[in-house]
């Protein structure tokens, strides 16, 4: 019953996270996305330019365009997330952190390293459930025209076959595994020194640590982010037929060190609000469901 709970609490955690920060992410890969990929509308860098160029082409609902597989990903993402990572913890804590057990009302000890090793384990599973939705994300958001999911798989299948739904994979991967040690270990952290500093202010609390675990992940987890969305936008040309490696070099050449951090001001501005949103929901529903 423990761990259908961190299912449906992280499933409804993910829904607030998009709620919050959907627009942000739409900015994010717009401007990560801008400069390779030569045929999309809005090529320019700048946050409020981006969005300024969004609205005044599709409205204030082109913030969300491509909200309907953020949705279904961060659902499933944060929903398998926090599955596996209760089962995780619980192993752990049973085979390699035993004085730290979360169930037997003991002081917890090596807050850091238990969540983030549970995180980094929760991560490369739910990495293959993830990669195709975030494709389909990735490419409705920076897309010219209104296409519909449909319409990108169909795109994806005739130029690829079933493997283009995962291209991406391995820069998938290299960002969840170790951005999700940090997200995990940075939460875990921060909400148990924070909640001692402010013990009458416990929701404020999961919202700061919350806020502080999703930057720490994309401080760490941003190239990966930027070969990613890269990879998963550009399907023709010289850049579509590009491997992992050749792609890095390649990418590299052309925008340096600092094209990785791209869109690292949206990312960050991103990262605290919906994470902290979204682990207030994840806390909150967890106490509802246990009790109800």
């Amino acid at each position: 019953m423990t761990h259908l709970i961190d299912l449906l609490s992280g499933m409804l955690g993910g829904c607030s996270c998009v709620i919050v920060g959907h627009p942000l992410d739409s900015a994010k890969v717009i401007i990560q996305t801008y400069t390779v990929k030569k045929d999309v509308t809005f090529r320019t860098p700048g946050l409020f330019e981006t969005f300024r160029n969004v609205i005044s082409k599709n409205g204030y609902r082109g913030l969300y365009a491509g909200v309907t597989p953020a949705l279904a990903a961060n659902m499933t993402e944060n929903g398998l997330l926090f599955f596996t990572y209760g089962k995780t913890l619980s192993f752990l804590d049973s085979h390699v952190f035993p004085a730290s057990g979360i169930y037997s009302g003991e002081k917890t000890q090596n807050t850091f390293a238990r969540s983030a090793i549970a995180g980094s384990i929760a991560a490369a599973i739910t990495s293959t459930a993830i990669c195709p939705i975030e494709l389909f994300k990735c490419r409705k958001q920076v897309a010219a025209s209104q296409l519909s999911i449909f319409d990108i798989a169909a795109d994806v299948f005739k130029h690829k076959g079933i493997q283009g739904f995962f291209r991406g994979m391995v820069p998938t991967l290299c960002r969840e595994v170790p951005g999700n040690f940090a997200f995990f270990g940075t939460y875990q952290g921060l909400s148990e020194v924070f909640q001692s500093w402010f013990p009458k202010y416990e929701k404020t609390s999961t919202l700061m640590a919350g806020g502080f675990g999703g930057m720490a992940f994309w401080l760490v987890a941003q190239p990966a982010d930027t070969i990613k969305s890269n990879m998963q936008v550009i399907q023709h040309g010289k850049y579509g037929n590009m491997n992992l490696f050749t792609f890095c070099r390649t990418f590299h050449a052309e925008n340096g060190i600092s094209g990785f951090y791209r869109g690292i001001i949206p990312v960050l501005l991103r990262a605290f609000l919906a994470n902290a949103a979204l682990f207030l929901t994840v806390e909150e529903s967890k106490k509802l469901l246990t009790f109800s």
